[in-house]
């Protein structure tokens, strides 16, 4: 009897040695399996996109080769890279073709004046002639013909000296000619070309210029905010956004479209110094491969959930507009097992 007790003891013992190993086993397993399954999938914080890095230049707002008047320059009045106002006086010219022309004009007005006083003194002698006579006079209604026939000769001769003097005055003002500036600038005087200065005038106003590619267009636009800085010296600047090209620059290569922009700079800056540009962006963006369907899988206290999102693929990205915020925490590689609501064992 106590053999048969001994006996059943020990199988008692036998089985809940197997039953505690068989859940050990159990709980083991499944232990692996999520551990399996949590090092299956990546994670990736939310951020935003970085800013856009581009490369500029300085350079003046305007920039003009000035035409110098008509004739021979007599007198310039500014020095090669002098400050000039709007209006201020830079050089002279004498055209002597024009001068030929008013002395040919004078000798014309002078001839007509001569006309003007012979036409008056012929209207004036028939006058006197009529005011001896009555109407019942013989002769007296010649001297009135005569009379009419003189008034006309003098209106045309004084019509002649009026057009010939409107001639003379347009001529003289060609004669002597003063080059102003259009705009205040800096002068840049040549004599290479002709042997007679020719003005180039660089505005004091600066813009910053850049080119952006077909790729990153839509990051930038008229009336943004970008960020300056001079290769050289290091001088900073934040600045507006002023024009933004929709046709192609000259230098855009095939499949790499690239527009100009430019920018209001201040003095600072010096034209031509090369710069650095930043374009801020508040884009949010995700790998691709974490949108599956319009959908991401968000990560929140080692639980995942389901979210919507709106937006497009860009540079091996997707830009998100709207459904996710930075800081957030989604599955980079989901799959069809990835379940909503399932534990993932991560440190949040």
């Amino acid at each position: 009897m106590k053999k048969k007790n001994v006996i059943i003891g020990s199988s008692v013992l036998l089985c809940l040695v197997i039953l505690l190993g068989a859940v050990y086993i159990l709980k083991k397993q499944q232990s692996s399996a999520a551990r399996t399954k949590t090092e299956k999938y990546s994670l990736y914080r939310v951020t935003k996109a970085a800013d856009l890095a581009l490369s500029g230049s300085v350079q003046a707002q305007k920039s003009q080769l000035l035409t110098n008047p008509q004739g021979k320059v007599q007198v310039v009045s500014v020095k090669n890279g002098d400050s000039v106002t709007e209006g201020q006086q830079l050089l002279t010219t004498h055209d002597s073709d024009e001068q030929e022309t008013v002395t040919s004009l004078q000798e014309q007005a002078n001839k007509a004046k001569r006309a003007v006083t012979q036409a008056q003194q012929e209207a004036n002698l028939i006058k006197s002639q009529l005011q001896k006579l009555t109407a019942e006079d013989e002769g007296y209604s010649d001297l009135q013909k005569q009379q009419t026939e003189a008034l006309n000769s003098l209106a045309d001769a004084q019509a002649d000296q009026t057009e010939t003097q409107n001639k003379l005055q347009r001529a003289n003002t060609k004669v002597d000619n003063v080059l102003t500036a259009p705009y205040a600038g800096i002068v840049q005087l040549d004599y290479s070309k002709t042997g007679e200065a020719e003005i180039t005038l660089v505005s004091h106003d600066l813009n910053v210029s850049g080119e952006v590619s077909e790729y990153d267009y839509d990051k930038i636009k008229v009336g943004q905010n970008i960020n300056v800085t001079a290769t050289a010296t290091g001088q900073k600047a934040n600045v507006t956004i002023s024009y933004l090209a929709k046709v192609p620059a000259a230098d855009s290569k095939a499949n790499n479209a690239k527009y100009q922009f430019e920018a209001p700079l201040n003095a600072k800056f010096l034209d031509g110094q090369t710069v650095k540009i930043t374009v801020p962006t508040s884009q949010v963006r995700v790998p691709k491969e974490s949108v599956i369907s319009g959908q991401i899988y968000l990560v929140h206290n080692k639980r995942v959930t389901k979210q919507k999102v709106d937006g497009h693929i860009q540079n091996g990205y997707y830009i998100v507009n709207s459904g996710v915020k930075t800081g957030q925490r989604i599955v980079v590689n989901p799959d069809s097992t990835l379940k909503q609501g399932e534990r993932i064992d991560v440190n949040d």
